[in-house]
């Protein structure tokens, strides 16, 4: 049987479940949609209308943490990243 694990955004309060499986791969505290948002923009982000955006994204009415600790968790998120990004390049390189 599957196990899911809870996942709820540091920076908007969002909820999602991932597999365990998933959570080896993306073990971040922030959603997909404010990873997408990025910290360039503003806390309380729109979706423009004259903009290409994906399906999924959506606005992000605000945030549950003050604007420092979000660009640091948005820092936090970009060295999981590369770390993630250098595990699977030696693995599939090797």
């Amino acid at each position: 049987m599957t196990k899911y694990i809870q996942m709820k955004c540091a920076i908007c309060g969002d909820e999602w479940e991932l597999t365990e499986k998933q959570f080896e791969y993306e073990p971040f505290k922030i959603c997909l949609n404010c990873r997408f948002i990025n910290m360039n923009e503003p806390a309380h982000f729109k979706v423009p209308k004259e903009r290409l955006v994906p399906y999924f994204l959506r606005e992000r009415k605000g945030i549950i943490v003050s604007e420092d600790e979000m660009r640091r968790l948005y820092n936090e998120y970009y060295q999981q990243i590369d770390i993630l990004h250098r595990e699977l390049k030696n693995h599939y390189l090797e």
